[in-house]
Parts: C-alpha cells; sequence; structure tokens
C-alpha cells in the first residue's frame, strides 16, 4: 500500500494490525493500493511483500509514477510473534470468512492441515515467512509494541502525535497463544517462522512446555 502524500510504503502482513494502521493512515493521505491478480475479483491479492510491491511499481504503468521516488520513500511493515499470530489467524477464519472445505476439529487440526488447503486464499501465508513480507524495509514494527512504534512512524512522517489514534479493528478474543499448542504444533509453527523468531528475538514463552527442545 503506497500513501501518496507522505512519500511511503506500508507492507501489509496479515494479522499484525495492519487494518489499524490503514485506517490511521488513510486519514492522513492519498492511498494507492498495489494489488495483484485480478482487481475486479476477489483473487486480488493486498498483502504483497516489499518485492512484490517494488516489481509491480517498476512492471505496471499503473504505478509508473512512483519509479523514480521509490528508493526515496519510507518503507515499513510490521511483524508478530508467529505462534501468537497463527493463533490470530485460526480464530478470524473461525469467526466466519467465507472460505469453502476449510473445517478443523481444534486448533491443532488446523496447524496441521491448513497449509494443503489454503491455495486459493493463499495470500493469508503466501508459504513464506514474516521476515521475507517485509525484507527491504526501513523500519520494522511489531505488533507487541504497535503504539509506540506507529508513534515512531507518524513522527518520522511529520505526523503531529496528538493526531494518533489507533482504532481496534477484527480483534480475535482468545486464551493467551499458548494454551492452544501441543509439543507437534509448535514444532511445526518453529519450522516454518524460525528465521523470524530468530530474527525478532521471538520465542514459545510458556511453562507448561519449558522441556520441549526447538531446533
Amino acid at each position: 500500500m503506497i500513501y501518496e502524500d507522505l512519500s511511503c510504503i506500508f507492507v501489509r502482513v496479515p494479522r499484525t494490525g495492519t487494518i489499524s494502521i490503514r485506517i490511521l493512515f488513510n486519514t492522513f493521505a492519498n492511498t494507492v493500493n498495489v494489488y495483484s491478480g485480478d482487481e475486479s475479483t476477489h483473487l486480488k491479492d493486498p498483502h504483497l511483500t516489499l518485492s512484490e510491491i517494488k516489481n509491480l511499481i517498476f512492471s505496471d504503468s499503473k504505478y509508473e509514477r512512483f519509479r523514480e521516488k521509490y528508493d526515496s520513500m519510507f518503507k515499513f511493515g510490521f511483524v508478530r510473534n508467529p505462534f501468537d499470530r497463527i493463533v490470530s489467524l485460526y480464530h478470524y477464519l473461525k469467526k466466519g470468512c467465507s472460505i469453502d472445505n476449510l473445517h478443523f476439529k481444534d486448533f491443532n487440526d488446523f496447524i496441521e492441515n491448513y497449509y494443503s488447503q489454503f491455495d486459493y486464499w493463499s495470500w493469508f501465508d503466501k508459504k513464506i515467512q514474516q521476515v521475507e513480507w517485509v525484507e527491504g524495509c526501513d523500519f520494522i514494527g511489531k505488533f507487541e509494541n504497535l503504539e509506540n512504534d506507529v508513534c515512531f512512524i507518524c513522527k518520522k512522517l511529520g505526523i503531529p502525535e496528538n493526531n494518533i489514534h489507533l482504532c481496534k479493528v477484527n480483534e480475535s478474543n482468545h486464551y493467551c497463544y499458548s494454551e492452544y499448542y501441543n509439543q507437534k504444533s509448535i514444532e511445526f509453527v518453529y519450522k516454518k517462522e524460525r528465521k523470524t523468531i530468530e530474527k525478532f528475538g521471538y520465542a514459545f514463552e510458556s511453562k507448561k512446555f519449558d522441556a520441549i527442545q526447538l531446533s
């Protein structure tokens, strides 16, 4: 997503507070949605990696005006503890996202099976790690520090502090993420998001699973 008036690019990693951030920035700048896929259908993908956004800017005439200024634009995105993020995604899908043939007995069944059923809605996951989504960004915030990191971005872009109000949208109410996991699902998520976990210092925090060795 490009905020033309602020000369910045927002990389939208799903379930990291993106809608709250988007609503805030929409009040300050003209928005240019950068999509891949068919914009006339639900198959369009609004959650592009920075690399995908750059490729579209330099290959699609719709975004030609951003080519000269691309290098100077401020690029930012957010990441989230992968163990927590996938629990959030699970509840988001359960809450009523209209995806056919997604039926899971519980969270751990979801973890074991959702890859094979996500080809249709690949923008939720892209089968890549969060760290790959935001690679090349000038600033990478954390969902766990959302308000402070958004304030830093706003200051960088010249948005007055008294105008910063984050609303909460699409929140999923659930227990602490650690309550949902078994040993197999912990190891699964760790292997899937190992680079993100190690780069941003994330961990699975639970006394219940202190003995599990992740490697």
